[in-house]
């Protein structure tokens, strides 16, 4: 039987988990808290080799290669200006909202339903999997909950209401 799954949140993380999921056979649906996709959202990332090397495993390192340029070096410094590692692995340096289009365009090709306006408010597990209950009244029920919904998740905050909450590394 076909497992489904309630992904919650639909920036980067969210279709490309969709993506890996219906891969190994696990159909999903995408909420994001949001109205509206995030175009032009953010500045710029720089994925690193494992990055680059899970989006081939997805079959969709093509579909980015050619956006924004290479990062031959990176050095990764604290808010002291002290330099903590240098990598010379083969990275790729873009923006945000052009690889945020590129992999949420390419969900939806590949079937992922996304919805949007569906911010999180209550999640419980059912006899059959799990609920998720939104707020604006919907409900949505799966197999399984995926909380790809950022630092500040929602998801996180319910499943276990004692996590600490996100900080500084104090570096």
């Amino acid at each position: 039987m076909t497992k489904k799954a309630l992904i919650i949140g639909g920036g980067i993380a969210g279709p490309v988990t969709a993506m890996a999921l219906r891969r190994a056979g696990i159909d999903s649906e995408v909420f994001e808290a949001y109205d509206r996709g995030a175009e032009g959202v953010g500045a710029f990332l720089t994925l690193a080799v494992n990055g680059l090397e899970a989006l081939r495993l997805l079959d969709l390192h093509d579909l980015v290669c050619g956006l924004g340029m290479d990062t031959p070096v990176m050095e990764i410094r604290n808010a002291r200006g002290r330099l903590l590692a240098t990598t010379s692995q083969p990275s790729r340096t873009l923006r945000r909202a052009d690889l945020y289009r590129a992999l949420r365009d390419e969900a939806v090709r590949r079937g992922v339903r996304i919805h949007h306006g569906k911010r999180l408010v209550d999640a419980s597990v059912t006899s059959g999997g799990v609920r998720a209950v939104f707020a604006d009244g919907g409900e949505a029920a799966g197999d399984l909950l995926v909380g790809a919904d950022g630092l500040r998740s929602r998801t996180r905050a319910l499943i276990d209401p004692g996590a600490p909450a996100p900080g500084t590394s104090g570096c």
